[in-house]
């Protein structure tokens, strides 16, 4: 037998060293077409300093010639890709956003009730219901094109885009740059979106994507009316931007962000001399004028409809969760280093360079809109989360642009030395992380009991599953790596903005590698379908197996014991036994501690059915405060009887 193994895996290497070899062999055909496989990795270690001046000049090939209009809007297309739909599609929802995310907007696509966001039969008030009203229509036009989950996931990618639409507006006019295809405006945006927080967030499906097209908006907005302030030249159409950002953001996670925007603009009259007029009050009045239905029509709905929901998203979730009287009922504590740890991870490198930015002379220039907007806007929301009862990394989000914005001014200072080194890193760091997760990927084909190599990943998947070849994500992956190697040598023409195309180009490839090969993987271990569809057909075994016996009471093996409201696993399988997928997964979620790995749990209840055994379910139930966000809506049951309404034996033949 280990003979035989051994074969299989030789033959194993040797199917994909063939499949490899094809692929590279093909693709580096192409790129050599296109004229950019011939300029390797090595040619830039010849390359003396570029001049400030050249910063400006359209993206550029070999020889110094500009590359072709069509060519480049290709690359920026496929770059723009590879970034923007890897981990979009092919998985369900994953704990622990995602599950509660779509159980609400599954829960508007089958009762057709859109007022009051609710999962598992709970109202969440947490979040206004933008993002779900958004979800929700997209899944219904998707489908049955696209399950309900990955229809409902492109809400993410059109937030996206008109995110990335607004950041690149931005990064045009603080360069004074007219085209898109300048090196310093994709350099902003390259430094944006390869922002790890970014990266990781962007693709999940919750309320957050939509927060950050809100602040991107609506700091577009404000920029637009300072500088117009500047010139002397206002325009109206900066007002719209600027209120129709301020209210998605309400309209997507409540009053924390409008109310930052609210005093950034403040901080901006003060600060800028040209804003200290009336014109610029003027503009921002009418912003106000333009948010003012977002802050109006929802909310007026819900307290007509319901007051004490009203007040819980209000009171309890906005105002408690700052001062910290909710967060014992609600929740996502404060340990006062998340922000610090998100600053030194999550907002890399847009952090450190926004620190190089204002120490190598832009706080001189804290009079100006392109300085004063963000300086403002990043420091009181800082602050405001740093002295919050309840802060998490993701709510950096907002704050990301605003860092980036400093940070890119920092790119043309850099000497040459310190853009090559990060250039390399990017280089080397990245693309040992690609290695590995090729190889990874490899060993994670074979059987189960060959995983050895891999043993490592136990700690966040379960090694006893084995990745399907996936033909299509190879050839995805396997294009993506190709099309890295074959443009790095186009970062040696970028100048003083190779390091942040480097860092994007390197963080993209990591991220589509690991949601092309290792999605299946992923999936399986974050995912409550595989964990449901084992219960359900489990739990129907054990009650033909307890009928069959004639036990007199179903509910005597698994019951707990005297305590009101606690859950029972023979009640939990009755509520999942003819439950469809979705519903299942959602009251997985609901009623089961949200801090267990899926699988994990599997393995867990399922051993204890296997055995005839009771299982306290009060070690998986929620407890007051346990958990993160989404504890908050999704209570322990006050009775059995609110979930299960039958415990007699049902007919199974």
């Amino acid at each position: 037998m280990r003979r035989h193994a051994g074969v299989v895996r030789i033959l194993d290497v040797l199917r994909f060293s063939v499949f490899f070899r094809f692929l590279f062999v093909a693709l580096a055909a192409q790129a050599a077409r296109i004229r950019i496989f011939s300029m390797f990795l090595f040619d830039s270690l010849n390359e003396g300093k570029t001049s400030t001046s050249r910063s400006a000049q359209p993206v550029s090939a070999a020889g110094g010639q500009a590359l072709p209009a069509r060519l480049a809007w290709l690359l920026l297309i496929l770059a723009g890709a590879a970034w923007l739909l890897p981990g979009v599609f092919g998985h369900g929802p994953w704990k622990q956003d995602e599950t509660y995310t779509f159980g609400m907007i599954h829960h508007m696509l089958v009762s057709g009730e859109y007022l009051v966001p609710t999962n598992a039969g709970q109202p969440f008030m947490e979040k206004p219901p933008l993002y779900y009203w958004t979800a929700a229509l997209l899944a219904k036009l998707a489908y049955p094109l696209l399950p309900y989950h990955e229809g409902a996931r492109l809400a993410s990618v059109l937030y996206n885009l008109v995110t990335l639409v607004f950041v690149a507006r931005i990064a045009k006019m603080m360069w004074g740059q007219r085209s898109l295809m300048s090196l310093p405006v994709l350099a902003t945006l390259a430094l944006f979106a390869g922002t790890p927080g970014m990266v990781k967030h962007a693709h999940d499906m919750f309320t957050d994507v939509a927060l950050v097209t809100g602040g991107v908006m609506a700091t577009y907005g404000l920029l637009a009316i300072a500088l117009n302030e500047e010139r002397r030249t206002p325009a109206w159409s900066a007002a719209f931007w600027f209120g129709l950002g301020v209210g998605i953001t309400e309209m997507t996670k409540g009053l924390f962000v409008p109310l930052t925007f609210a005093a950034t603009a403040m901080a901006v009259g003060v600060m800028v001399p040209a804003c200290r007029s009336r014109s610029y009050w003027k503009m921002v009045g009418t912003a106000v004028l333009v948010s003012l239905p977002f802050f109006v029509i929802w909310p007026a709905l819900l307290a007509q409809h319901s007051m004490p929901l009203f007040m819980e998203w209000f009171w309890d979730n906005n105002v408690g969760r700052f001062f910290g009287f909710s967060v014992k009922k609600l929740g996502s504590d404060n340990d006062h280093t998340v922000i610090l740890r998100a600053l030194g991870g999550f907002a890399l490198p847009g952090s450190v360079l926004a620190l190089v930015a204002l120490g190598s002379g832009d706080w001189r220039q804290v009079g100006t809109s392109k300085v004063a907007l963000p300086l403002a806007f990043g420091a009181i929301s800082l602050a405001v989360l740093q002295s919050s009862a309840t802060a998490r990394q993701l709510y950096l989000l907002p704050v990301l642009l605003p860092l980036v914005m400093l940070g890119a001014r920092a790119l043309p200072r850099l000497p040459a030395l310190a853009n090559l080194a990060w250039d390399w890193f990017s280089r080397l760091a990245f693309g040992a992380l690609a290695v590995g997760i090729w190889a990874t990927y490899i060993v994670s084909t074979w059987p189960a009991d060959q995983h050895q190599p891999i043993a490592f990943m136990g700690k966040w998947l379960p090694l006893s599953f084995v990745t399907p070849i996936q033909p299509l994500a190879v050839l995805a992956a396997g294009a993506m790596s190709i099309l890295w190697i074959a443009s790095l040598g186009l970062l040696s023409r970028a100048g003083q903005w190779r390091g942040a195309f480097s860092w994007f180009g390197g963080i993209t490839l990591m991220w589509g590698l690991a949601f092309t090969l290792l999605l299946p993987w992923a999936d399986y271990g974050k995912s409550y379908e595989y964990v449901y569809a084992d219960l359900q057909a489990s739990g129907h075994r054990r009650s033909r197996k307890l009928c069959a016996g004639n036990t007199g009471n179903r509910q005597q093996p698994f019951l707990l014991g005297t305590e009101p409201g606690e859950l029972v696993l023979d009640q939990l399988l009755n509520l999942l036994w003819d439950t469809p997928l979705y519903e299942g997964e959602r009251i997985l979620e609901s009623h089961l501690s949200i801090g267990r790995h899926p699988q994990a749990l599997r393995q867990e209840v399922l051993h204890h059915m296997e055995n005839e055994e009771g299982i306290p379910l009060s070690t998986l139930v929620h407890s007051p405060g346990q958990g993160l966000e989404s504890s908050a809506s999704s209570p322990v049951p006050q009775s059995p009887g609110q979930i299960v309404h039958d415990h007699t034996c049902r007919d199974t033949t």
